[in-house]
């Protein structure tokens, strides 16, 4: 079983002038409340093309894992280091095959193998890097609407009214081809 922590994480895709520029904001009254907003919609875009889309450090938790141990984090770019019971196991000892970041088809995820018949079978850390480099125009025009909705209806939020829910628009159209599919 693999859980996921992350150790550090890079700046968001939009910053917060970013979107007060977009939104229309001249005050610097809602300066809290946007890094929030942008961590949620950023958040809803990785979910919805299941790629990391800031620079991340993820430690990657295992016990009784044996042979190839895939990694499910999109796109998985570097093995920073392998940690068993507590030990640092030697880079000669393991093998690492980096995720495919294929936006059109079916993405691989992460390998990391041991060589020679290393135990694999106690606690294990693997020390993972991921996330895009840059991310894309869209996906970036994507989050700033959705902080705009979620600041310009955030009342309706708070008081639980209803809202407009807008289905699958051309909004969303923009993550289509950066989505990745096929799943893990």
């Amino acid at each position: 079983m693999l859980t996921y922590a992350i150790t550090q994480a890079g700046p968001e895709p939009v910053t917060v002038e970013e979107v007060k520029l977009f939104c229309r904001v001249d005050s610097d009254e809602e300066d809290t409340l946007f890094p929030t907003l942008i961590s949620a919609a950023r958040r809803q875009a990785e979910h919805n093309t299941g790629r990391v889309l800031r620079s991340s450090r993820y430690d990657v938790f295992c016990e009784g894992e044996s042979g190839v141990v895939e990694i499910a984090i999109t796109p998985c770019t570097e093995l920073h280091s392998v940690t068993v019971d507590g030990v640092v196991v030697d880079s000669a000892l393991y093998a690492f095959t980096p995720s495919s970041n294929e936006i059109s088809g079916i993405a691989t995820p992460a390998r990391i193998s041991f060589l020679n018949g290393y135990p694999t079978e106690q606690k294990s850390i693997f020390s993972i890097q991921a996330g895009i480099a840059t991310v894309e125009d869209a996906i970036k025009t994507w989050i700033l609407v959705k902080v705009n909705t979620l600041y310009e209806q955030r009342e309706a939020f708070a008081i639980g009214q209803n809202y407009n829910i807008l289905d699958h628009s051309f909004i969303d159209g923009l993550l289509d081809s950066q989505t990745i599919f096929g799943g893990f």
